[in-house]
């Protein structure tokens, strides 16, 4: 696919790519009791109003005699937290993960084997998160929630760089970085950390690149498409 299409052709790649971006609700190997603890990123509990609180309520009302314990965390905390009490005994009966943990915590064995739960209804998800969540066959997740990797940019900020309006090509993008960039403005803004690959993942795939091939096992990464879109994202920095 040539690199220099316009993005609106492109950005329904993302979807697959983005789902990268999901929360999944998984098991951490405690069976059902009448007391359910539930570790989830402090950000869907900003108040009691929130949907998840919402959403618990009804699971107890159609589930009398359970009850759901909610115990939120920092994003930037709840992995390792998640790792460091089961590995020692202790931990959540229910978490909300990142997708992006989702092998490593499968490989630690840290998760329980819902594929009796999750196998009957497993056609109702997309296909991409779906394949991230399971092993040899057997699931330990289900997805929760899934979001896009998106172009947004500060129209006053383009304004004042001289730059009529977002950028439709990769030249366009480049050049529109650079002028930001001479205007003393920060050109593009990207997640920390691992995250960040996500963002490299949706030009991947623009240019018809693959991290695997369609087996699912083959590395593809060094291909002519993946080395031409890592090259150019590298080089705007």
């Amino acid at each position: 696919m040539e690199r220099r299409a316009r993005f609106g052709n492109r950005w329904g790649l993302l979807g697959v790519v983005a789902v990268a971006l999901a929360a999944l609700l998984a098991w951490s190997g405690a069976a059902m009791a009448q007391e359910i603890t539930f570790w989830v990123i402090d950000s869907f509990t900003r108040s009691l109003d929130a949907p998840l609180y919402q959403a618990i309520r009804q699971f107890e009302q159609a589930n009398p005699g359970i009850r759901v314990v909610v115990e939120p965390a920092p994003a930037n905390a709840i992995h390792d937290r998640i790792v460091t009490s089961i590995i020692g005994g202790e931990g959540p009966d229910v978490v909300a993960l990142d997708i992006a943990w989702a092998g490593e915590f499968i490989t630690m064995g840290l998760l329980q084997d819902l594929t009796p739960y999750v196998a009957p209804i497993a056609d109702e998800y997309f296909d991409g998160p779906m394949a991230v969540l399971q092993s040899n066959g057997r699931y330990y997740a289900v997805p929760w929630y899934t979001n896009n990797v998106a172009l947004y940019y500060n129209k006053d900020i383009f304004a004042a760089a001289g730059i009529e309006g977002p950028p439709a090509t990769w030249d366009e993008f480049y050049a529109a970085a650079r002028k930001l960039k001479d205007a003393g403005y920060y050109a593009l803004s990207l997640a920390r950390g691992g995250f960040g690959t996500y963002f490299f993942i949706s030009f991947l795939y623009q240019n018809g690149g693959q991290v695997f091939a369609d087996d699912g096992r083959t590395l593809v990464f060094n291909s002519p498409e993946a080395v031409e879109a890592f090259e150019w994202f590298t080089g705007l920095y």
